[in-house]
């Protein structure tokens, strides 16, 4: 079991949750197994029917099904004895590590906590932005505080470097989610920091998930590659006289898109996040990650774009047209189906220090 696989399996196992005494009899029947000695009373068995212990065992994962399952086998796995957050100690991981799928050792494909740049701006006198939503929870046991920080040569500590976004740079940024709620001359809630790091409690998640938007901005110069893919887009005329010509507007300012979403790519994988957790003992943890473009990013991301394109060129074109042709109507579906499901475009590798 590799490195990655291991994280995802105490992870998963760690989420089961059992009736006491299901879960007592299960570690009980387990304990027995090994040759050691039962800790409490068992679960009722009914008196006419006799099974051997290997089977009891068997039977009891079968009818508590593969969540049960995890937690048995998480048991065995682990060394000591008595309940499975015991046994397993201090621990903790990146959710979005744990939830990826295994690319090899030590490296998965983010599933859906990597969002594609949802801000993207700038101009082409100065430099331009984008910023991307990253699924920040940690997962583990016994855990206190959580301190987020970024390092890397791109790294702004103070924020946004400047006004016109014309270094390489990369920093957090946390904006509260209901500014409507806070009255004239009073001040925002304290977000726990921005630009290289912040802290939030392990029990404070939900509510600072709740009450700030985090993203990881990243900020460069204009270069020739962007030139180019603006003055293609540039060069097709706004008011389009057929479909088709709508259709390559769109694939024009969406390849755009792409290299921009690319030069942000860049910088997010030569910075670490590093998280380091303190446990309710007062000991320390430290962990690294890396996130990258996935191998076949540009294939992937331009084929998403190509079918948003279409879809939205149909929207575009027919806007003004009553009643909407029912291509208008499928391609109003399909596109909110796109904006929902977004492709996996980034690996995340857990770094050795």
């Amino acid at each position: 079991m590799d490195k990655h696989a291991l994280e995802q399996f105490r992870t998963r196992a760690r989420r089961v949750t059992l009736p006491e005494d299901v879960r007592a009899s299960v570690l009980d029947e387990i304990r027995v197994e090994k040759g050691e000695r039962a800790r409490g009373p068992r679960r009722p068995r009914r008196a006419q029917r006799s099974m051997t212990r290997r089977a009891a065992v068997g039977a009891g994962l079968a009818v508590l099904g593969s969540a049960a399952a995890l937690l048995a086998l998480s048991v065995i796995v682990r060394p000591g004895e008595g309940a499975p957050a015991e046994a397993e100690g201090n621990w903790f991981a990146l959710k979005a590590y744990a939830d990826g799928i295994s690319q090899g050792e030590s490296t998965v494909l983010a599933q859906r906590s990597i969002s594609l740049a949802g801000s993207l701006g700038g101009s082409e006198d100065s430099g331009w932005y984008a910023a991307h939503s990253i699924d920040l929870r940690c997962e583990g046991a016994n855990i206190d505080r959580i301190d987020y920080a970024l390092e890397g040569e791109f790294v702004s500590p103070e924020g946004q470097p400047d006004e016109e976004f014309t270094e390489n740079a990369v920093w957090f940024d946390a904006q509260y989610s209901r500014p409507y709620e806070v009255g004239e001359g009073e001040a925002y809630p304290d977000h726990g920091g921005a630009g290289a790091g912040f802290s939030v409690s392990y029990e404070g998640q939900q509510a600072d998930e709740d009450s700030f938007n985090r993203q990881v901005w990243t900020s460069f110069p204009t270069d020739d590659e962007i030139r180019a893919a603006r003055a293609a887009e540039d060069a097709l005329p706004i008011d389009v006289a057929t479909l088709e010509d709508e259709v390559a507007r769109w694939q024009a300012h969406n390849r755009f898109l792409l290299v921009l979403e690319r030069r942000s790519a860049d910088i997010l994988a030569q910075t670490t996040l590093v998280m380091t957790v303190t446990f309710t003992d007062g000991s320390e943890q430290v962990k690294r990650y890396r996130i990258s473009p996935a191998e076949d990013f540009e294939e992937t991301y331009l084929g998403y774009l190509d079918r948003r394109a279409r879809n939205g060129a149909i929207l575009s074109y027919y806007r003004g047209v009553e009643p909407k042709p029912e291509e208008y109507l499928e391609a109003q579906e399909a596109t909110e189906g796109l904006y929902a499901n977004w492709p996996d475009l980034y690996t995340i590798t857990e770094v050795a220090e």
